[in-house]
């Protein structure tokens, strides 16, 4: 529609380097998207992202004006910062449609849990002891199979409630218990029992309307939103999200959930509607994430500042939260390819970095 009504209608999209692309065994969204333009015949603009983050670091993190540690912010801000220059100051995003249609692969991966629980104790010990010694990363790149594997048996074992807050949060109750000098099991289980009241607000529903019901009350507006809105106004212009229209929210949780989750398919009816306009391949092409290609990066390029921000006195070691020997931890096991640690240190890059833009 928007295209009948705008024949010049521009597109914006994020394009990696080939080296990070194959280090990361990343889904091409850039081939994709260019398929997309072609078949709509749309103006597409691409930026091309680079690990130069001495100048952008700082200024992602003063614009969110908080230490929210997702780094799709950062291709929102660049994304939004290309279209202003060509004078578009309206962006419609799709954010939302994963949130009410199930779309996220912890959705898919907490149905899969259900049935994991159910196999004998000692099938999922041999299961868990055998990924435990598999690596998630080499200097050949990362291994996308068995880091998913690893994330999944995090949480596959844990009570329903407890397994969906873990596929989303990167350390289990013990861990985060002991990583900061001061107490904070009390902060901690007030985290745990929010999202637990939150969940189970919607105990009528079926499974997966409860889990899209509580990212949509916890997910999407604190983190998702959030970023999106800031990130957008740092560049003058806005983002729309036609997806979280009081109409289409009220219309999700009316839905059968087989039509969100249908034999493995996530956002079923949104594919199914979607055959009218693109091509299969599009419609059904495995799930990407919108962030950077952090493990390349922070394995790669950004060793020093990792190093500098995380362990040296003058920075996030230096500050008396963490313990050090957790900090050292959690890039020892990454660098080592024990553990695909690299979400966890570039949120604690962020948190320094916000640190420092106080100072």
């Amino acid at each position: 529609m928007a295209r009948q009504s705008l024949p010049n209608l521009d597109c914006y999209t994020i394009k990696f380097s080939e080296t990070d692309h194959e280090f990361e065994r990343m889904s091409d969204d850039f081939y994709y998207a260019n398929q997309v333009a072609d078949y709509l015949d749309v103006n597409l603009n691409t930026i091309e992202v680079t690990p130069d983050l001495s100048s952008l670091l700082p200024k992602i993190v003063h614009h969110l004006d908080e230490p929210i540690g997702d780094s799709a912010s950062i291709n929102t801000f660049l994304i939004c910062q290309e279209a202003s220059k060509r004078d578009v100051k309206v962006l419609l995003s799709g954010m939302g449609a994963d949130e009410l249609f199930a779309g996220y692969r912890k959705h898919k991966a907490n149905i899969i849990a259900n049935n994991y629980r159910k196999l004998p104790r000692i099938v999922q010990l041999s299961i868990s002891s055998l990924v435990d010694r598999l690596p998630v990363v080499n200097n050949s790149g990362a291994f996308k199979l068995i880091r998913w594997a690893k994330r999944f048996l995090s949480f596959a074992g844990l009570p329903q409630k407890d397994a969906f807050l873990r596929s989303y949060s990167y350390f289990d109750r013990d861990v985060l218990s002991n990583a900061f000098h001061s107490p904070t099991f009390s902060i901690i289980d007030d985290l745990y029992q929010s999202h637990h009241e939150i969940f189970d607000e919607a105990n009528n529903r079926k499974f997966i309307d409860k889990m899209c019901y509580t990212d949509l009350n916890l997910f999407m507006p604190s983190l998702n939103l959030a970023y999106s809105d800031r990130a957008s106004m740092a560049a003058s212009t806005e983002i729309r999200v036609p997806f979280v229209d009081k109409e289409i929210v009220d219309l999700a949780f009316k839905l059968d959930p087989r039509l969100k989750i249908n034999n493995g398919t996530q956002k079923y009816i949104l594919k199914k509607v979607a055959e009218k306009w693109l091509p299969h391949e599009i419609i059904y092409r495995p799930k990407s994430s919108f962030t950077l290609p952090l493990r390349s990066w922070i394995f790669n390029d950004l060793g020093g500042l990792v190093d500098d921000y995380l362990l040296s006195d003058s920075g996030l070691a230096g500050r008396n939260l963490f313990k050090k020997a957790f900090l050292e931890n959690i890039i020892r096991e990454f660098r080592l390819g024990l553990k695909d640690n690299a979400q966890i240190i570039w949120h604690l890059l962020t948190l320094e970095q916000w640190f420092k833009n106080r100072n």
